[in-house]
């Protein structure tokens, strides 16, 4: 999946090859309803068509419900997680702290792959994000992941995911609500491989 990219600026000059393309039709209406419905794929990024990683999907807002956390530890694995059902699969980072093993969610898996996150085994971490408490379970979302030598930002300062190419200003009807623990697929934790010293999430 490709992330939406679309200026307006690409925009305007997409219109205007229109226009000239449709001179010897002679209808301007028409070309105002091309460029009308340009604009509309363009500057919206609907919540159902991001597999339930849209900022304003029920999943999604529930970062902006949390509170701010920053976690120190080291690196167990990064593995595949789908937070609810019927999402997109995702990409969750498991980390070691102070205070045991940490579940960490990181984005859908096509954008994280996209990242090169070159995490090793019990290298140090850092991460930025919001903690959220759903009954006797803990969702912490990542914002952002620093490394001695490297840092990986997920979100802006607002809080919106960088997968989301274009903010949606058009009215999603979905009315958010809180995951129950039994909708959380982490499945077991796994140990963390010995010798082998890079964590890739892609698929087997």
């Amino acid at each position: 999946m490709n992330r939406i990219s679309c200026s307006r600026a690409n925009l305007k000059s997409i219109c205007s090859r229109i226009a000239a393309s449709v001179q010897t039709v002679g209808s301007p209406f028409f070309m105002a309803m091309i460029c009308a419905l340009l604009a509309t794929s363009a500057m919206a990024a609907p919540p159902g068509q991001m597999g339930g990683w849209h900022y304003r999907s029920p999943y999604g807002k529930l970062y902006f419900s949390g509170t701010e956390v920053t976690l120190q530890g080291s690196v167990v694995e990064l593995k595949k997680l789908v937070p609810q059902a019927h999402m997109m699969r995702g990409t969750q980072l498991i980390i070691k702290t102070d205070k045991g093993q940490k579940s960490i969610h990181l984005g859908p898996h096509w954008f994280i792959q996209q990242q090169d996150l070159n995490l090793k085994v019990g290298e140090q971490i850092t991460v930025i994000g919001k903690s959220v408490g759903q009954g006797a379970d803990e969702i912490i979302f990542a914002s952002e992941i620093k490394t001695k030598q490297q840092t990986w930002s997920l979100r802006d300062r607002e809080g919106i995911p960088h997968w989301c190419a274009q903010r949606s200003a058009a009215t999603d009807s979905v009315t958010p609500q809180a995951p129950d623990s039994s909708s959380l697929q982490q499945g077991p934790l796994s140990q963390p491989p010995s010798p082998s010293p890079e964590l890739s999430p892609r698929a087997k």
